[in-house]
């Protein structure tokens, strides 16, 4: 308080509000007073509680601190640990996965490698169960021990006590997986030859006991004749011819349904129909080692037996060095990684199952005794334990005995002598199971086979044809003969070439091409110790081992054989010193089909010895010999008059050789004398021949494809011929004298020339097969100048190309093209295939005029604008330019579009199925038959049909039935080919024009079919018939029943319709069996001709596999006959009532 105011509260009393005021004053100061002095003790009191609080939070959130970061670390090591261990248990469990699954396997495995014995007597066992079945397997099942013993882990009764009644099962472990395909196979075959020999048996029980009876009889009879004995024993021998005629009728059956089946069809009936003289496979004697001559079965078969194992042994001495002296100089092509991949991939079912289907059938069995078709009818059964018995034997790295073994059988080669063993071409015959293994490899390996064997080499090659080797000698011979070069043409004869290719230098080949790995490992396992017996005169040998040779039979050989072979090729190419012959930018030094090989040389005295040292090198370490006494090598250009050089080590042959079966002169305008009119002259002699064949017109229209067609063209697929109108015109003369035998034809050769579809036969048309042959090497030209490359014919032409040719006008071809064959007669070719095409100039738009700015766009004249903008053309011509498109346009011609043939060449990408592609569009092409048959019959008809139903019409010739004959008739009808007395008449006036049956009527065709009365009520009970079958009104109606023209009112399900057709067809032929008789036919046998071909189309059923379709086709019939009569129908056809189709 200031001085100030403390002497002013002394000089005046206070006063009592003041007082108070003062007092409380007073103690708020002194209290202020108090606070401030004390405020820094009460703070630091405070503090020092709030201190003390501030550490005990901070010691306890040091501690929190401390322990989360020590729990922190704990979870950081334990996340470590939980992954590591989530890793342990990701791989224990795909461990686990594994062992499952093998488990699993293994289970599979030993339930796959289990067999169960049924029937065995208790205790035939013996103590030793193992020992006993190892043993008696084999021997029961008729497995030949020898090739492989059958190992037991064991075998056991099932559980449970013996009963009295039955045995238990015998359960057998087999050690391996393939011995139960063994076993298994052996069972199956067993079971056929018990099932076929006891109902042999059964049926020759009966026979014997009624031959045993009557000889019984005949020995009473002559000591004590009777009557009764006498009744007795003609009672037996009539059993007994009933019996025998019983079984002869059942062979007599089978036999006319083969004929029903295959007569009058191209097949092994009418081929041996056609053979001058039945083929004889035995081998009456062969010549020892000792050069006597044996002729016992036995001893020939062992000559063949000794022959052959000494053919497959081993007489390579090479080591792995000397081969890889040889061929570490050759840069082999490989495979890309993911080629690799492919051909080395697992087998699959898919695969097992494309590779069973894609087997060819009707071929001998080999020692397994099937054939492909019963693989492919049990597919679904077979592939799974087959692709098994795979895998296992892949695992194992060889093939179960069984599928190692194969049967040699030996066919005699053409003109050459029988009793010599190496005048016989071996053919394996191995398992189906072997087959199908190796198809599958096959079908792998061929996909990549042109990417590893030079284009030289065209045999089983896919996208290669033999016949560019021979064009490609051709152009040489020509070549050659124009320049005047000496060269020589050398085919080189091989000495059994498949046989002696050694098996260690063919794996080191096949790794060289980077065919390792599992590929491989599959060819090592085929090789791996295989044996062979040699068939001889219905005799097979003991088993030898074989040790080298690839097998003639196996799908698989002519790919290896052929990658065996391209060393040796590119051997000869990468020789210098062997001089080939250039022909443009590239030299030819050797060309390839498989084993047959052809050299091409220049400088001969320098070229022959290197190709001979190259020769003796790759036989020594492969096993490949040439016969070089059998090597014919024929002069070419300057060399083709000169005398046989000293020392020549081949055949010299001036005249020419034998090359892939042709012909080949050094004078090529000697190719159609050498090659194609030898042939024609034998085919006319074999028709005229074939004359007295019991065939129908069908029957000698399917000779004609089957036999004549490929001999004549292999010529004309071989080489560039040209047919001459005349020799078509003899060889079409001889095909219709043989067609209808000698007599008037009734139908022109053209006509029977046309498709099926198109009312012809599709005889085959000599000049248009020459055409199609010719298309092959204009497909070759036009792609090849597409591309801007060159041909083997492109030399003969430059600087033209040879499509350039082809496209131009007769006078501008240079005159050595004229004289060259090889071009002018494809060029002579196309001109006629373009008359054929009513194209009477060459002009075309793939003529070869490219980026030619004087073509007229769009043809005509371009405007003046146009050429103002393209050509910058100034304004002050356009007075010029209109003098000089009034000159141009009057001579502008059109060019004119890509004509059928040109855009079918265009738009193929390969040559495979050319020839008969082409063949099919110049068919198409030509006139079709449909008009003339439908104008005449809808004019007896008094109907109109559209194109389409005359086409079901003629589809239904092939459809209704598979026998020819049947097939004929109707043919026959729909061209109205049968002799009506009309014709008769016309062509003896003296013989009556009325119909034979009515005598009232002129007996012209539809008549004698339909409007005659008797005919009519034919037709009328046939109706009714039918009618009652189908439990439907069939009204007449002549399309329908004659010609089996679509009606729209009939309402039958397909099956039935078929049946409708058969039944319609059947009838027809009724008429046609009466057809020069007074009398009519009946539904009697009408009937009759159903009843006898019932069987045989129910035969064909089974055969196929469809039985249940015949069923469901026939049943209509069936239901409608009488109990009786339909109980013995089915009792004879072996069908039961209950699988019969009621008829809705």
């Amino acid at each position: 308080m200031s001085k100030k105011s403390r002497s002013d509260s002394k000089s005046s009393p206070p006063q009592p509000a003041s007082l108070n005021a003062s007092l409380e004053s007073s103690a708020a100061a002194s209290i202020a007073q108090t606070v401030t002095e004390r405020i820094g003790e009460l703070m630091e009191e405070k503090f020092l509680d709030l201190r003390s609080t501030l550490d005990r939070l901070n010691g306890r959130i040091d501690d929190n601190t401390r322990r989360i970061t020590e729990s922190e670390n704990r979870i950081s090591e334990d996340e470590d640990r939980i992954t590591s261990l989530e890793n342990q248990v990701s791989e224990l469990q795909q461990k686990v996965k594994t062992l499952t699954e093998r488990c699993d396997d293994g289970e599979n495995r030993s339930r796959r490698e289990n067999i169960r014995i049924i029937g065995l007597k208790e205790g035939s066992e013996g103590q030793s169960s193992v020992t006993f079945f190892e043993s008696w397997l084999p021997e029961v099942l008729g497995m030949e021990t020898k090739r492989g013993v059958i190992k037991l882990d064991r075998a056991h009764r099932a559980l449970g006590p013996p009963k009295e009644d039955r045995c238990r099962p015998v359960i057998i472990k087999l050690h391996n997986f393939t011995d139960k395909q063994r076993i298994l196979t052996a069972y199956i075959r067993g079971s056929i030859i018990s099932y076929t020999s006891a109902q042999k048996k059964k049926a020759l029980k009966l026979q014997l006991d009624l031959e045993k009876n009557i000889a019984g009889l005949e020995v009473q009879f002559r000591q004590h004749p009777s009557d009764s004995l006498a009744k007795q024993l003609e009672a037996a021998r009539s059993a007994l011819n009933q019996l025998l005629t019983k079984k002869a009728q059942t062979q007599i059956f089978y036999a006319k349904h083969r004929l029903f089946e295959s007569g009058n069809k191209p097949g092994r009936l009418l081929a041996r129909l056609a053979k001058s003289k039945m083929e004889v496979n035995i081998i009456p004697a062969l010549t020892d080692r000792d050069g006597k001559r044996q002729n016992k079965s036995t001893d020939i078969n062992k000559i063949m037996k000794l022959y052959y194992q000494d053919l497959y042994s081993s007489q390579c001495e090479s080591s792995a060095d000397n081969r890889a002296d040889f061929l570490d100089k050759i840069k082999f092509p490989t495979l890309s990684d993911e080629q690799k991949k492919i051909l080395n991939n697992s087998i699959s079912k898919e695969e097992v199952s494309e590779a069973i289907f894609a087997l060819k059938g009707g071929k001998a069995p080999g020692p397994d005794g099937f054939g492909p078709e019963f693989y492919k009818t049990f597919c679904k059964m077979l592939v799974g334990p087959l692709t098994d018995m795979f895998v296992d034997s892949f695992e194992k790295g060889f093939l179960p005995p069984t599928l190692s073994h194969a049967h040699v059988s030996v066919i005699l080669k053409k003109d050459k002598p029988a009793d010599l063993c190496g005048s016989y071409r071996p053919i394996s015959l191995i398992s189906v199971d072997s087959k199908v293994l190796s198809k599958l490899l096959a079908r792998r390996l061929q996909n990549f086979l042109p990417t590893l064997v030079h284009p030289d080499q065209s045999g089983f090659v896919p996208g290669r044809l033999s016949h560019s080797n021979v064009r490609r000698l051709l152009n040489i011979i020509q070549f050659s003969s124009i320049r005047k070069q000496k060269a020589l043409a050398v085919s080189l004869d091989a000495e059994k070439a498949f046989d002696r290719i050694e098996w260690e230098y063919l794996f080191d080949v096949l790794h060289r091409f980077g065919l390792g790995g599992s590929f491989l490992r599959w060819i090592q396992a085929i090789y791996h110790s295989p044996t062979a017996s040699v068939l001889t005169n219905g005799r097979c040998s003991e088993p030898f081992a074989l040790a080298r040779g690839v097998r003639q039979g196996c799908p698989l050989s002519p790919l290896l054989f052929a990658l065996a072979l391209e060393p040796l090729a590119e051997t000869i190419r990468m020789q210098a010193e062997v001089k080939g012959i250039s022909l443009g930018n590239m030299e030819h030094k050797i060309a390839l089909y498989a084993d047959d090989i052809i050299l091409f040389l220049s400088l001969p005295k320098q070229s022959i010895p290197t190709t001979l040292k190259a020769f003796n090198k790759f036989s020594s370490i492969s096993g490949y010999k040439i016969n070089l006494a059998k090597s014919e090598a024929m002069p070419l250009g300057g060399l083709s008059k000169t005398d046989v050089p000293n020392d020549f080590p081949f055949k010299w042959t001036v005249g020419g050789l034998l090359y892939l079966g042709v012909k080949m002169s050094p004078d090529l305008n000697d190719m159609l004398k050498l090659n194609f009119s030898p042939i024609c002259t034998q085919i006319k002699k074999d028709l005229q021949r074939w004359h007295k064949l019991p065939l129908s017109m069908l029957g000698r229209i399917s000779l004609i494809k089957m036999n004549v067609l490929p001999r004549l063209l292999y010529p004309l697929q071989m080489l560039p011929l040209y047919i001459s109108k005349k020799t078509n015109r003899d060889l079409e003369k001889a095909f219709t004298n043989f067609i209808w035998l000698g007599k008037k034809p009734r139908q022109k050769l053209k006509i029977l020339q046309l498709h099926p579809d198109m009312g012809g036969l599709s005889v085959p048309n000599i000049i248009f097969y020459n055409w199609a042959c010719h298309a092959h090497h204009y497909w070759l030209w036009l792609h090849t100048y597409l591309k801007r490359e060159n041909c083997i014919d492109s030399w003969a032409c430059s600087p033209h190309s040879p499509w350039g040719l082809i496209t131009c006008d007769v006078a501008k071809i240079p005159l050595s093209v004229r004289k060259n064959p090889i071009i002018y007669n494809g060029i002579r070719v196309w001109r006629d295939v373009l008359k054929h095409l009513g194209k009477t100039k060459v002009k075309s738009l793939l003529s070869p005029i490219t980026q030619n700015p004087d073509f007229p766009a769009d043809d005509t004249v371009m405007s003046f604008q146009q050429l103002q903008t393209t050509f910058h053309v100034p304004q002050k011509h356009f007075f010029a330019y209109l003098q000089l498109r009034h000159f141009i346009s009057p001579h502008v011609v059109s060019t004119s579009a890509v004509n059928d043939v040109e855009k079918f060449l265009g738009d193929r990408k390969d040559r495979r199925h050319l020839i008969g592609s082409f063949y099919s569009l110049l068919n198409s092409l030509g006139i079709c038959l449909l008009p003339d048959i439908s104008r005449k019959w809808e004019i007896d008809l008094d109907s109109q049909y559209i194109e389409d139903d005359w086409q079901t019409a003629l589809r239904l010739i092939k459809s209704t039935f598979t026998c020819n004959r049947l097939r004929e008739t109707q043919y026959r009808i729909i061209h109205r080919l049968h002799i009506t007395p009309v014709i008769l008449h016309k062509i003896n006036r003296s013989l009556s024009p009325l119909c034979l049956k009515c005598n009232l009527e002129r007996g012209t065709y539809f008549h004698c079919f339909w409007e005659c009365r008797k005919i009519s009520r034919f037709w009328n009970h046939i109706s009714s018939v039918i009618s009652e079958i189908f439990k439907l009104k069939i009204k007449k109606d002549p399309g329908v029943f004659l010609l089996g023209l679509p009606s729209r009112k009939l309402q039958i399900p397909t099956a039935h319709y078929k049946l409708l057709e058969k039944l319609l067809l059947i009838a027809r032929k009724c008429i046609l069996i009466h057809w020069i008789k007074e009398s009519p036919p009946t539904v009697t046998l009408w009937y009759r001709e159903v009843f006898s071909t019932l069987p045989h189309e129910r035969l064909h059923a089974v055969m196929e596999g469809r039985e249940e379709m015949f069923l469901t086709t026939w049943s209509p019939f069936l239901n409608h006959l009488p109990a009786d009569l339909k109980g013995l129908l089915l009792q004879g056809q072996n069908i039961k009532q209950s699988s019969l189709m009621p008829c809705s």
